[in-house]
C-alpha cells in the first residue's frame, strides 16, 4: 500500500476541525472532496478511521492511531523545511526514561537533572517499574534510557549497553523516635530494621555485613519501592539503608538522623541504553554530567 500523504492531511485537518464541511472551508474545497478523499484514505487502510457522533465526526481506534503517526509525519515535515532553510527546529527533543523502583526519587532526579539544563526544550517522561520490565521495554524501544542500580544482565539476552553514571556508599538512618544510643554499628544490636526486598543484591549483603559486624538487627520489613521503605523509617518502624548522596535530602524531607555509614558497600547507578553511542542530546548529557564528575 502506498501513502497518499494528501489524503492523510485531509484526515488530520477533520480530525481537528471536528466537520467535513469546516475542515473543507480550511482547506479551500468542497465537502464532498474532502469526504471522497477521506473514504479513498479508509479504503487503503481497510479499515473505519471515522464514526459519526452527533453533528461530528469523532476517530475510531483506527483513527486515533493513524492521527498520532500523521501529526508526527506532518512535525517532521515541518521540521525538514525549516532546517532547509537554515531556521534552527524548535521541536522538543522527547525523554522517555524508565526508573526501577530500587532507585530513590531523590536521586533520580539527581541523575536526570543534566538533561534538563542544556539549550533546547526538552519532553521528558518518567516511568517507574520492575528492571526486568523496563529492560523489556527498552528492547523494543518503548523507553529511550533505564535508570538502574545495576548493569545489564547478560542472561537477558537483550543487546543493550550500561553506562556508569553515579557510585555511593550507604548511610544508615533512623527516625528520633527510635531512640538510638551508642556507638555505630553496635548500635545497630537489636534495632528494628528495615531491608530491600530478599531478591535484591542489597538485601544479601547487607546481613553478609551484619554477620561480620556481629550485629543482630529485629527486621522489621522488607520493601521492593525505596520510597514506601523511607515513609516507615520515617515513622519510625525501623531504621533503614540509603545511599549517601542523598543524604541531606533524607534528613531534611524526611526528618531522619544518620546514625552511621558503611564505606565498605557500594551502589552503582547506570543508564541503560540500546546504544553504545548515544545520539540523544538528553541523554548525552546525563551521561556526561557523570564522566565531568568523575574529571
Amino acid at each position: 500500500m502506498k501513502l497518499n500523504f494528501k489524503h492523510l492531511y485531509y484526515f488530520l485537518v477533520v480530525t481537528e476541525e471536528g466537520s467535513i464541511t469546516k475542515a473543507a472551508e480550511r482547506l479551500h474545497l468542497t465537502p464532498q472532496t474532502v469526504s471522497s478523499q477521506l473514504s479513498h484514505l479508509e479504503q487503503s487502510f481497510g479499515q473505519p478511521l471515522l464514526t459519526r457522533q452527533g453533528r461530528h465526526w469523532v476517530v475510531t481506534d483506527s483513527g486515533a492511531v493513524v492521527v498520532e503517526y500523521a501529526k508526527d509525519i506532518f512535525e517532521l515535515g515541518k521540521e525538514l523545511s525549516d532546517v532547509m532553510r537554515g531556521t534552527p527546529s524548535h521541536r522538543p527533543i522527547e525523554l522517555i526514561v524508565g526508573i526501577t523502583d530500587a532507585i530513590p526519587k531523590a536521586l533520580a532526579y539527581k541523575l536526570i537533572q543534566p538533561a534538563l539544563n542544556i539549550e533546547q526544550e526538552v519532553n521528558i517522561k518518567c516511568f517507574e517499574g520492575t528492571y526486568q520490565d523496563l529492560v523489556g521495554r527498552l528492547a523494543v524501544h518503548s523507553l529511550d534510557v533505564v535508570l538502574a542500580d545495576r548493569p545489564i544482565d547478560n542472561q537477558l539476552h537483550i543487546k543493550a549497553y550500561s553506562h556508569l553514571l553515579k557510585h555511593s556508599t550507604l548511610s544508615v538512618l533512623g527516625s528520633p523516635k527510635l531512640n538510638v544510643t551508642g556507638s555505630f554499628p553496635e548500635n545497630l544490636n537489636q534495632l528494628p530494621f528495615l531491608l530491600p526486598s530478599e531478591h535484591h543484591w542489597l538485601s544479601r549483603v547487607l546481613y553478609e555485613w551484619f554477620d561480620e559486624q556481629d550485629v543482630s538487627p529485629i527486621i522489621k520489613g522488607q520493601f521492593d519501592d525505596s520510597a514506601l521503605m523511607k515513609t516507615f523509617a520515617k515513622a519510625g518502624i525501623g531504621a533503614c539503608c540509603m545511599p549517601t548522596v542523598i543524604e541531606k535530602n533524607l534528613t531534611e524531607e524526611y526528618d531522619l538522623k544518620v546514625l552511621g555509614h558503611i564505606d565498605t558497600i557500594s551502589e552503582h547507578y547506570y543508564a541503560l541504553t540500546v546504544e553504545r553511542k548515544i545520539t540523544n542530546p538528553a541523554i548525552q548529557a546525563i551521561c556526561q554530567s557523570a564522566i565531568d564528575k568523575e574529571d
